[in-house]
């Protein structure tokens, strides 16, 4: 009796002493040293809001353009008997210069005769209106106080004299034209694109010379969505005025080693979307690219791909807070 009480009484004498143990040595174990918390700072900027205009910028890209391009074709024939330095491929001229010259002998010719026919012409209306004189004063010596009809004083003759005085210097007029036309020059400052004749060869009117440019403008198609369009403030169909010049446009590119930019502003937008792209184009245009225009000496060549920077639409926001005064308080930076 006294075995079995023993063996069943065993396992809970274990588990009280190892209860005990475990309460001895936490009881014996040092308490953890209590850390005090402290508030932590905190470092912020500030500034304070303020009402200012803020201009959105439009990216695009575009090619440069001459803004007048055209073929050079004479308007009178003749044979090439002179081609200037400036005729060629790259070179530039200035307005009024002339670039090729024709053979002009035998619009000279024709001036000479165009000139000996207003003399005479000038003789047959001085005849016709002597003539006239006379005839009125013999009717008037003959007939005092009637009115003479027109062919009794040969009116009629002096009115034909007359045209074909007017006939002799409009050819007189068509002559020096011609000769002047064998001058062959342009209008404009410009650079030549290429030339397709050369010295010695007979050309008639039809004839291209040659393809040049003008250099006092450059243009530069954007591409622009809708929503772009609404960024620069512009509507379908705009043309720049004195009172609307356009927004600003900086272009640049990179030449050589260098970026390069030059600054322009668009004088117009397209009145319809483009079918295929569904884009809308602005034009962009820039004052003389080769002279004052050109960045450092580096002109705004035509054929070079821009990339087109268009000032937008300013509008007043509210400046966010973008620094601040470095303030150390409790938890807070104030004003």
């Amino acid at each position: 009796m006294n075995k079995k009480y023993l063996k069943g009484a065993a396992p809970v004498l274990v588990l009280a002493l190892g209860f005990g143990v475990v309460q001895v040595m936490s009881a014996a174990k040092p308490a953890p040293e209590k850390k005090e918390e402290t508030q932590r700072l905190v470092s912020l900027l500030y500034t304070e809001a303020r009402e200012q205009a803020v201009h959105l910028a439009v990216d695009t890209q575009g090619e440069v353009r001459p803004r007048t391009e055209i073929d050079l074709t004479p308007q009178v024939a003749g044979r090439i008997v002179a081609i200037s330095d400036s005729f060629a491929e790259g070179a530039g001229f200035e307005p009024g210069e002339t670039l090729i010259q024709l053979d002009d002998a035998d619009y000279r010719l024709a001036l000479a005769r165009a000139e000996a026919g207003v003399a005479a012409a000038e003789v047959v209306l001085l005849q016709a209106r002597a003539a006239a004189a006379i005839k009125r004063q013999q009717w008037q010596a003959a007939n005092p106080g009637r009115e003479p009809t027109p062919l009794q004083v040969n009116r009629p003759q002096v009115a034909e004299a007359e045209a074909e005085l007017r006939s002799a210097k409009a050819e007189l007029a068509d002559a020096q034209l011609n000769l002047e036309r064998t001058r062959i020059k342009l209008p404009f400052r410009g650079r030549v694109i290429r030339r397709d004749v050369g010295l010695g060869q007979y050309v008639t009117a039809s004839t291209v010379l040659g393809r040049a440019f003008a250099t006092d403008r450059v243009e530069v198609r954007l591409p622009l969505t809708d929503f772009q369009l609404q960024e620069l403030d512009l509507p379908m169909g705009f043309v720049a005025s004195d009172r609307n010049p356009g927004p600003q446009v900086t272009l640049s590119a990179r030449v050589g080693r260098d970026q390069r930019q030059w600054q322009g502003r668009i004088v117009r937008t397209q009145a319809a979307v483009d079918q295929q792209t569904r884009l809308i184009y602005a034009v962009a245009e820039v004052n003389d690219p080769y002279g004052e225009g050109a960045s450092d000496g580096v002109p705004l060549a035509v054929g070079l791909f821009v990339s087109a920077e268009a000032e937008g639409a300013g509008a007043p926001r509210t400046g966010a807070a973008a620094g601040c005064t470095a303030q150390r308080r409790q938890g807070v930076c104030g004003g």
